[in-house]
Formats: structure tokens, sequence, C-alpha cells
């Protein structure tokens, strides 16, 4: 891009200089270029008149050049701009028909970057969205209607019990199985298409099956069909995704995936026997909330100094839904805080200071690169496997604690390593440094994962990760 910027510019002010030089040799005298002294120096004497009239001229003519080079320049770039415009992501479906004009949609950056993989994205993004509204629909319509057959007619089948109450119990049995040979059969079809290793797949066949039994038969139509196919399958994926969490989360495993108790507050049930039910049982709601709100997540730090009064967020409901696997809950959000807290301090520091090993030295180290340049070559050389052998004595110390098996976790000694070196004598500095190592932590994985991910995507492999 900047080569051709340059090279109109450069293009532009060739035409001005040409235009210039032109005007002033030939236009002023009117004749040929080695006559033009004599003639100026004349016209320097006693002809300002002509003389004036010349320049003028020879001024308007030299800018009129300029501005047609110019005008040619902006009329190569806007073509340029337009051609570039419309093979946005190879000219695939997808930035045009959605109600407010055209828009080219890549902060990735995956079109430029990856533009021979532009098929495989669109094959997969189409087959994840197909399957998607398939799945919308499983959930929704055996509510009121059900396959004519046997093995589907069980009353029970829902999301969370279905793939295992329809496969089996024998190898090849059950209707999970025929899903398996249908799609089998589409993957056979599509393989025969365009190859076992997608060889012959292009960003114009990608998603293309060959169906075109109720195909529009214009161009306009197909491309409108492909954008709704598109939008109705992003749709769907993220419908789907949040249907199967909601079910599962709320215990609520029909549409519409919603608890109980918010299915009878959208109820509108008002009858005045509902109220005075309602009234009655305020006060005994109102002593449970007060005990669940002293045994909040069994007590375990976190609802505490935070700088806005206690809090209790549990909005998935864990606390209350699993309460025998706090422990192991607040084990894995330790863990995975105190890596995160090491992780970000491992992005910065090296660019400052290195550790005094020979390993390690390599100034082309950064968070893209150290893993593969650090570990072997071979079998249990290199840095990283110090690293695995440092966590893995961490861990039988942690094994040692809690059992193999964790049975000695619970929600009191979840991620207390027994380490006291440094800390508080006091019960309230013991609450108050759990709390900060708890928020610390929370704070250092999305400081991490965005580093991580702000790194890649710009190409900026040390801190801050900016373009």
């Amino acid at each position: 891009m900047a080569e051709k910027q340059s090279s109109l510019l450069a293009l532009a002010i060739a035409g001005v200089g040409a235009c210039a030089v032109s005007s002033g040799l030939s236009f002023v005298t009117g004749q040929a270029p080695h006559q033009a002294s004599p003639q100026v120096a004349t016209g320097l004497r006693g002809a300002q008149q002509t003389q004036s009239g010349n320049g003028f001229s020879s001024t308007m003519l030299g800018l009129a050049g300029a501005g047609a080079v110019t005008a040619a320049s902006m009329g190569v770039s806007q073509r340029q701009r337009v051609v570039r415009r419309a093979e946005f992501a190879a000219g695939m479906a997808g930035s045009k028909l959605h109600g407010w004009g055209e828009y080219q949609f890549d902060p990735a950056g995956f079109a430029t970057s990856y533009p021979e993989l532009l098929g495989w994205f669109r094959e997969a993004e189409l087959k994840h969205g197909r399957v998607a509204m398939l799945a919308y629909v499983g959930l929704i319509v055996p509510d009121a209607v059900r396959l004519p057959f046997e093995a589907v007619q069980d009353p029970s089948l829902d999301l969370l019990t279905a793939h295992n109450k329809l496969i089996g119990p024998g190898l090849g049995e059950g209707p999970m199985w025929w899903l398996l040979l249908a799609c089998g059969v589409i993957e056979s079809l599509r393989f025969e298409q365009v190859g076992l290793a997608f060889e012959s797949l292009t960003a114009e066949n990608a998603g293309d099956l060959g169906l075109r039994m109720f195909a529009p038969s214009s161009a306009e139509g197909m491309e409108s069909m492909k954008m709704k196919e598109l939008k109705n399958g992003r749709l769907a994926m993220l419908a789907i995704s949040g249907a199967l969490t909601q079910g599962v989360l709320f215990n609520a495993h029909h549409f519409p995936f919603m608890s109980a108790l918010r299915s009878e507050k959208q109820s509108g049930i008002g009858s005045r026997s509902t109220m005075v039910g309602t009234a009655a049982s305020m006060g005994v709601s109102q002593r449970q909330r007060v005990v669940r709100r002293a045994e909040f997540a069994a007590g375990m730090a976190g609802s505490k100094l935070h700088g806005w009064g206690e809090y209790q967020f549990d909005p998935a409901g864990f606390a209350t839904s699993y309460p025998e696997l706090l422990g192991w809950f607040r084990e894995a959000e330790l863990k995975h805080g105190r890596v995160a807290m090491l992780a970000y301090v491992g992005l910065i520091v090296p660019d400052a200071v290195r550790l005094p090993f020979e390993a390690v030295q390599d100034p082309s180290l950064d968070l893209l690169t150290a893993h593969n340049k650090l570990i072997g070559p071979g079998l249990g050389e290199g840095p990283m496997w110090w690293l695995l052998l440092a966590c893995g004595v961490i861990e039988s110390l942690r094994f040692k604690q809690v059992g193999l098996a964790f049975e000695s976790l619970t929600a009191e000694n979840a991620g207390d390593l027994g380490l006291r070196m440094f800390a508080p004598s006091s019960a309230e500095g013991m609450e108050s440094m759990k709390m900060k190592e708890l928020k610390n932590g929370r704070l250092a994985m999305l400081a991490i994962s965005g580093a991580l991910t702000q790194g890649v995507l710009f190409n900026a492999h040390h801190f801050p990760f900016t373009p």
C-alpha cells in the first residue's frame, strides 16, 4: 500500500514538474526552447504586458496539468479501493444485506493473514451454524411432538438425559447411532466433492453441498439466501450455547429453560390467596435469607473488604447448587490466580532483567517463542522441564496434604499450602490477606488473558503489547 501511494505521489510531482518546465520553455515564448532567453530579456526591457499575459497563461496551464495528473491518480486510487472493497474476504457472502449498508468486519485480520484458509473458515462456520439450527429445533419440538419411533417416546428425555438414554445398550444400537450414520453419509458426500484433505475446497464452494431444490433462480436471490443462512446460523450458535448453559445452571431442561421460581414470577398470578400466602411466607423467607447470608459460600473469603461493604455475588448459584464442591472451586480459583500472577510478571520482567542462566539469554525470547525455544531439544532438557519439575514438587506436597483424590479438601483449607512465613498474626489480618490474594489473582487472570490475546492479534510481543 505504501509503495503504491509513493508511486502515485511521485507521478503527480513529476507531472507538475513537467507541466511547469514545458510551460516555461514553450508557452511563454511560443517558440523553440533555445530561443527562450533573448525573448525573455526583451520582454523584461519593454514588453511587460505581453510577458505578464504569457506568465499567467503558463501558470494556469501548469496548474491544469497538475490537476489533471492529480485527478488521474485519484481515479486510479479510487478504482483500487473499489476493487479491494469488492474483494474483501475473497468476495464471500457476509458483508451485505444486513440492514445498515455494507460492512467489512474482521478485527482479528483472518481474511488478510490467512487468505488460503478462508474456505476452511467459512466451511466450518456454516457447518456449525447448520448443526446449531437443527439442535435448537431439537430442543423445543420434542416437547410438543415426537418422532414416530418407540425409542424416543420416553417422557423423561430432555437436553440432559437424551444422549445417554438414546445410545446403546449395545454397539450400534439406539437413535444416536442413526444420527451418527446420517452425519457420516453427509460427510462422505462432502469428501467426494472437495477431497479427503479438502484440497478442492475454496472460498467459492465452501459450504455448498450442491442442493438446489429450494434455491432462488437469480444471483441476487442466491446472495440473499446465503446471507440469511449465515446470519441465522450465527444466531443459532449463540442460542444453543445459551439454552444449554441456562438449562443446566437453572436445572430447567425444557423450553424456556428458566427456573421454577422465575417462571412463577413471570406467570402473573395475582390472586388474593396467593398474595396472602406470599405475605405469610415472607417472614420465613426473610429468616432463611439471614441464615444463608451468614453462611454464604460456607463463609469462605471473597465477599468482604472490597471497598463497598459486603456483597454476595453468585449469579450461577454454584454455592447453593454444589455446596460439596466449594472447596474444589476455591482451590481451582486460587491456583489459577497464583499462576496468572506469576505469568504476568514473567511477561514483563524479562524485558528488563533475565535469570542468570545461559538458556534464557536469547533476546528473541518473547510470549510467542519462549515455550518452543525453552523446551528440548531432548526429553527432560531445557528450562520448561525445570518449570514442570517445580510444579510437580508443589503438587506432590499438596497431594500429601489433601490426598490424591482431594478427599481431605474442604472450604476451610482450600488453597492453603501451609506457608506462614509472611502471614499476619491476627485473624483480621489473615482475612484481609486472603481477600487481597483472591482479588489480585482474579485481576491477574483477566490481565494475562488480555495481554496474550492482544500481543498475538497486534503482533506486539512485549509490554505494553500495543502496535
